[in-house]
């Protein structure tokens, strides 16, 4: 590799990725909606110019993380009737493997793009809506509150969010933290899992990482949904309290429970776009 020291030039090193087909060959069966070992659910938000893609996604113990329901609900963000479909998809109860109807706890809405439609609906619920925005630059925590009166958003140290992802993609073997993707997974949402790479970048001698997309057209919503429901997490107490969520479910999860029977994946959740 050329490197010009003497202007103190720019260049990269070879960037560290996940291959998306990896994921998409451990995709699994679920032995419900919501597995017994995942203890809370949380939804985060991506908004794009013509629709909102949503993600739920189930914390339990050690840090372990599935996959519950990814949703895009079609229509223009300036138009009041998406946020209306938004609310319907927040109050949805998912069954759990004790047989519990359970809810979406949070929810964190992208506040990056439309910040205004954002910030007018996550006040109507302030107590379970919480507007957010990745930061590239580096702060302190995961997940801290803005200071600003007029722009009150959570803000989200995207690159340390997107090496703890990384680290724990390698993870192979389920348990502590593991990532679980269900058999509904498509091949285009395992690439957006990992449509980005953490690269060295080399300047006047100093190396410093920063996260990057693969390719300049590769999409990487189904990684913001993750990135946003990770921040959320950090800054709630649900981490500390997982033994009393769990009790208050009646069951604790097993470590080695027996799988009943599972019907066809036709007769299960899908990724779903909803066009209203």
């Amino acid at each position: 590799t050329f490197v010009n020291t003497k202007l103190a030039e720019v260049y990269e090193i070879k960037g560290e990725s996940i291959d998306f087909t990896d994921l998409y060959n451990r995709r699994e069966t679920y032995r419900a909606a919501v597995p017994s070992e995942c203890g809370i659910l949380l939804a985060a938000v991506d908004v794009q110019i013509d629709r909102l893609e949503c993600a739920v996604w189930g914390f339990g113990r050690n840090d372990e993380i599935w996959l519950i329901d990814y949703t895009k609900l079609l229509g223009d963000p300036y138009l009041p009737h998406v946020w209306t479909e938004l609310d319907a998809y927040r109050n949805q109860t998912f069954v759990h493997e004790t047989g519990a109807k359970v809810r979406i706890r949070l929810t964190a809405v992208d506040a990056g793009d439309k910040a205004k439609e954002v910030l007018e609906y996550c006040a109507r619920s302030p107590h379970n809506c919480i507007p957010v925005r990745g930061n590239p630059k580096p702060q302190l925590t995961l997940c801290q509150r803005s200071k600003s009166a007029t722009y009150p958003v959570y803000w989200i140290a995207t690159d340390i969010a997107k090496d703890i992802i990384l680290d724990r993609l390698k993870v192979e073997a389920q348990g502590p933290r593991y990532i679980h993707l269900p058999e509904w997974t498509t091949q285009e949402f395992c690439s957006q899992l990992t449509s980005n790479e953490r690269k060295e970048i080399k300047k006047a001698g100093r190396t410093t990482t920063r996260w990057v997309k693969k390719t300049a057209h590769i999409r990487d919503e189904a990684l913001d949904t993750l990135v946003y429901a990770m921040g959320l997490f950090d800054i709630t107490p649900f981490s500390k309290n997982m033994d009393a969520i769990f009790e208050a479910m009646g069951s604790e999860p097993t470590e080695n429970p027996v799988a009943p029977e599972v019907k066809s994946p036709s007769a299960r959740p899908r990724i779903i776009v909803r066009n209203r």
